[in-house]
């Protein structure tokens, strides 16, 4: 049951997301969009399927045009249809009315599917400029034969383009979920994103708000929470033209228990930065985890709290390549390709500006690796670079090589690398033991294979012993590999 009730939340969060990618503030009112449509469900509710999923009806100039069927699973491929028949519309200044209506089994749902939907409305100024509404209305009711409850609290959403521009302004407000079935609850709270996307529904900027979802069941005694998550991205030009991207997403924290075993997290961080140096341009990420507490299965003993923290920098971007990839990109999303063939054009367009990007010199580099637990921790630098001075041929992969230089310290402690190792031993070995003496035995036999292992990995020279710690040093040169003091031949 916790997972047809997980199944109608996630169906209903889906539908809301599709529409953070797509609603709208407008700055330029030329023309409303047609009204919201009532609590009842539309007329055009015509059925495309019975099995769960979407259908969605269109209507363009007031006339139904066409329906479909989408799984659950392609919200995705849902917000870039209905985003193309608003353009096409656009194109010809005729008003749509898109209308979509989540079905779920009929055991969970019931009539539900007829008080449920999304209504996205669209309209054309003699300007070109397209506004329009997303609307869902406040549904209360019984589900699962009258076993549990549905409190959907209502989306409403506006959105704005201009004519043969790729990108649209969004403002959108979900007001959050609640469902019960007994003591089971799963509880969404508002969902807000106000910025701007792209006709392939990719963020280019604005602010996600998601402060909360909590889930109980309980069969298993199951309770999940994330709070406090939020994204930030704002935009700005490089003095090349270049469009940069700065970000924040963060989690005040997450955890999962169930049976006695817990998963938790207290911080999350991600941001990214970039800089402007004028013919290059370089981005730093700097990813921050603390007091992650690892399930039971993954780590024994009581403290099973870690933290991490890296950043990681890539340096000397050629600044004219970047932006021509940029220029490219909003070319071919006008054309509204699809994108695995997207992918492939812009793999294209990269390997013909390979030449220039490597001339600036590219680096990358995994710096500031700090790895905390009650097992030991690891610290750590990797660094990876391209000599641009030295002449370099793709099409041969010798010159490249030659111009790569690279330098690595790792240092970690013994009893994590023995955990390590060991845990990866374990998991190939455990579906052979049958209770947990079985089980405790096995990790026994695990642990003394790790520590072979280990041994192994000294007398190849790959690790050098420094007291309780494990140290690996590297530097690559010449097309010439030093490891831990040691020439070692190259594995391309």
């Amino acid at each position: 049951m916790q997972k047809k009730l997980l199944s109608l939340a996630i169906a209903s969060v889906l539908s809301t997301g599709f529409i953070a990618s797509s609603s709208v503030l407008a700055e330029e009112k030329a023309q409303t969009a047609p009204p919201p449509s009532t609590q009842a469900a539309p007329e055009t509710a015509q059925t495309v399927e019975s099995k769960s999923g979407f259908n969605i009806v269109y209507q363009s100039d007031k006339k139904a045009v066409d329906k479909e069927y989408l799984p659950f699973g392609d919200v995705n491929v849902l917000a870039k249809n209905i985003m193309r028949f608003i353009i096409d519309n656009a194109k010809v200044k005729k008003p749509t009315v898109t209308t979509i209506f989540p079905v779920f089994e009929k055991e969970l749902a019931g009539g539900l599917e007829k008080k449920l939907f999304i209504e996205v409305a669209a309209n054309t100024a003699d300007t070109g400029v397209t506004t329009g509404t997303v609307h869902s209305p406040v549904v209360e009711a019984e589900i699962t034969k009258k076993e549990g409850t549905l409190n959907w609290k209502g989306l409403a959403g506006t959105f704005d383009f201009a004519q043969d521009s790729t990108e649209i302004n969004t403002d959108l407000k979900a007001k959050g979920l609640v469902l019960t079935k007994g003591k089971d609850k799963l509880t969404v709270s508002h969902l807000d994103f106000k910025g701007v996307v792209n006709n392939q529904f990719v963020p280019l900027e604005g602010v996600l708000d998601f402060p909360s979802v909590t889930f109980k069941a309980q069969k298993d005694d199951i309770n999940f929470a994330l709070l406090g998550t939020k994204a930030t991205a704002t935009r700005s030009k490089a003095s090349s033209g270049v469009t940069l991207t700065d970000s924040n997403f963060h989690i005040d924290s997450a955890s999962l228990s169930s049976e006695g075993d817990t998963f938790s997290l207290e911080t999350l961080n991600v941001t990214t930065a970039n800089k402007d140096n004028k013919e290059t341009i370089d981005t730093l990420v700097t990813l921050a985890l603390k007091k992650l507490v690892l399930p039971k299965e993954l780590m024994e003993g009581d403290d099973r709290t870690v933290s991490y923290h890296n950043n990681i920098s890539v340096k000397n971007i050629d600044a004219a390549a970047l932006l021509d990839i940029q220029n490219t990109l909003t070319e071919l999303e006008k054309q509204n390709i699809a994108s695995n063939m997207l992918g492939f054009a812009l793999f294209g367009k990269l390997m013909e500006l390979a030449p220039q990007l490597l001339a600036k010199s590219p680096e990358i580099a995994i710096s500031n690796i700090a790895l905390t637990t009650p097992k030991g921790n690891l610290v750590g630098d990797i660094q990876l670079a391209v000599d641009g001075s030295k002449p370099i041929d793709l099409k041969t992969p010798e010159p490249f090589i030659q111009a790569l230089t690279g330098n690595a310290h790792i240092t970690i402690d013994k009893t994590l690398l023995t955990l390590i190792i060991s845990q990866g031993i374990y998991e190939d070995m455990k579906d052979e033991a049958a209770d947990a003496k079985a089980q405790a035995d096995l990790r026994k036999q695990a642990e003394q294979a790790a520590q072979q292992q280990i041994q192994g990995l000294v007398a190849q020279n790959l690790f050098t012993k420094q007291g309780n710690a494990y140290v690996l040093k590297a530097k690559l040169a010449q097309r010439k590999l030093m490891l831990n003091g040691k020439e070692m031949p190259l594995p391309f």
